[in-house]
């Protein structure tokens, strides 16, 4: 009997090992809350599946973190980060969509995901992200028959260690879909991941403020305003 396919999983990338800022994923934000909890709660519920994909090294230090946002934890290949994903697919049911996201970006929510996957449905793309947003509030929507012939094709390190590089850098071959996202989700020259220091003492300084006063949904207007404002 063949197994139904579902229509999407999450898919939040993280590790150890980052290299300019050292752990930043345990790094608090609130109250001894870390980065890569805030973000996993922040997105869960979009997707029929939740897995948060690491290396080997990091799966017994994200193991109860994972619990606790009620997310799968899977292993796969530290450095070949499109296989990882790879690896991770094919443990869990079959599905038609990847939502991509990391564990750097805490400032997501679910209500991007959510449009974004309901889009690259309805435009029948490989490939949807929405342009223009901060930078670290985004997802990629990618059609899971595009991510496994990437995995195939793909073999320049830059393919392998950039999930989607592929399928963007081949539109020929795929049908890739960035259009601008809604107004209220512009902020192209705001940054709102978590990559270096500075990015630690501003994401920081903004939890430590809105942590109890919004809902996850509206994340991103959020922490516009509050960026615009500073």
């Amino acid at each position: 009997m063949r197994t139904p396919v579902s229509n999407s999983a999450l898919v939040m990338q993280a590790r150890l090992s980052s290299t300019r800022l050292q752990k930043k994923a345990l790094l608090p934000l609130y109250e001894g809350v870390p980065s890569l909890l805030l973000a996993m709660e922040g997105i869960y519920g979009v997707a029929d599946y939740h897995i948060l994909a690491c290396d080997l090294e990091s799966y017994d230090v994200f193991t109860p973190i994972a619990r606790q946002a009620r997310f799968d934890i899977l292993t796969g290949s530290l450095d070949d980060v499109l296989l990882r994903f790879i690896q991770v697919m094919r443990v869990i049911p079959p599905v038609k969509y990847v939502i991509r996201a990391t564990a750097d970006n805490t400032i997501v929510g679910r209500m991007l995901p959510q449009v974004a996957l309901q889009r690259a449905i309805d435009s029948d793309a490989d490939y949807f992200c929405f342009s223009q947003t901060p930078h670290g509030s985004g997802v990629e929507i990618i059609r899971y028959d595009a991510l496994l012939e990437a995995h195939q094709k793909a073999v320049s390190s830059h393919h392998r260690e950039h999930v989607t590089a592929y399928i963007y850098d081949n539109r020929d071959k795929f049908k890739v879909e960035t259009p601008a996202a809604p107004n209220l989700w512009i902020g192209e020259d705001i940054r709102s991941t978590l990559d270096t220091h500075d990015d630690y003492l501003r994401l920081k300084a903004f939890w430590s403020e809105y942590y109890h006063h919004f809902d996850f949904s509206s994340i991103i207007e959020e922490y516009i305003q509050w960026a615009r404002r500073g």
